[in-house]
C-alpha cells in the first residue's frame, strides 16, 4: 500500500473535512485532510491517504 498526498480542486464551499474523509475513505485509509481557500469561492484541499495502486488509478480517473 502506498501513502500519497492527493490534490482536490473545486470543492464546494460548504464541504467539511469529515465529508471528504468519508468520501475518500472508500479508496483507502485517510490520514488527514487539509482544506484551503484562495478566496471565498475557490476551495481546494489535500488528502493524505494510504491507498493501493489500483485504487489510486481509479481515484484519478473518477476525479477528472
Amino acid at each position: 500500500m502506498n501513502e500519497c498526498r492527493l490534490y482536490v480542486a473545486n470543492i464546494p464551499p460548504n464541504t467539511s473535512e469529515h465529508e471528504l474523509k468519508a468520501e475518500f475513505g472508500y479508496y483507502g485509509k485517510v490520514k488527514s485532510v487539509d482544506l484551503k481557500t484562495k478566496n471565498d469561492d475557490n476551495f481546494f484541499g489535500f488528502i493524505n491517504i494510504e491507498i493501493e495502486e489500483r485504487l489510486l488509478q481509479k481515484c484519478k480517473i473518477t476525479s477528472v
